[in-house]
C-alpha cells in the first residue's frame, strides 16, 4: 500500500483499521489460558503471562508429600506456561510476520527438579 498517494480521510480510515485489528489481537492474547495434568492428580491453568489462574487437587494429590507436590504443581506450571506461550507465538505470526518472531523465542520447560541433597549427616574434615 503506497500510504503516500492516500488521501487524509483514506489514512485516518486505515488508522482506524489497524487500531481495531491490533485491540482484537490484544484481546484474543489476554484470553489464552493453558492447562497442564500430572498423573497424580494435580491440574494446573495458568494465562500467557505464566501467572497461575488455578490449582486443581484430587485427594490422591494431597496425600503426596509436600515437597513432591510442590514439585508437580511446579513442574505442570512450566508445563502449562510453554503451552501458552505457543498459543500466543501462533496468534501473533500472521500479524506480527517473520522478523518480530525472529525476536521471539519460546524457552523449552524446565526441567523437574531432581532430588534434593541430604544435608542429615555432617561431614568434618577437622583433625585431631
Amino acid at each position: 500500500m503506497d500510504l503516500a498517494a492516500l488521501s487524509l480521510d483514506e489514512l485516518i480510515a486505515a488508522s482506524a483499521e489497524l487500531d481495531d485489528r491490533a485491540y482484537r489481537v490484544f484481546e484474543r492474547l489476554a484470553r489464552i489460558t493453558a492447562r497442564a495434568a500430572g498423573e497424580t492428580g494435580v491440574e494446573v491453568e495458568v494465562n500467557l503471562d505464566g501467572m497461575i489462574t488455578a490449582v486443581r487437587l484430587t485427594a490422591e494429590s494431597l496425600r503426596l508429600p509436600a515437597d513432591r507436590l510442590a514439585a508437580e504443581i511446579f513442574r505442570l506450571t512450566s508445563e502449562a506456561a510453554a503451552a501458552a506461550l505457543r498459543e500466543g507465538v501462533a496468534l501473533l505470526e500472521p500479524v506480527a510476520g517473520e522478523p518480530l518472531l525472529d525476536l521471539l523465542t519460546v524457552p523449552p520447560p524446565a526441567p523437574p527438579p531432581g532430588p534434593e541433597e541430604d544435608f542429615s549427616t555432617v561431614a568434618t574434615w577437622a583433625t585431631g
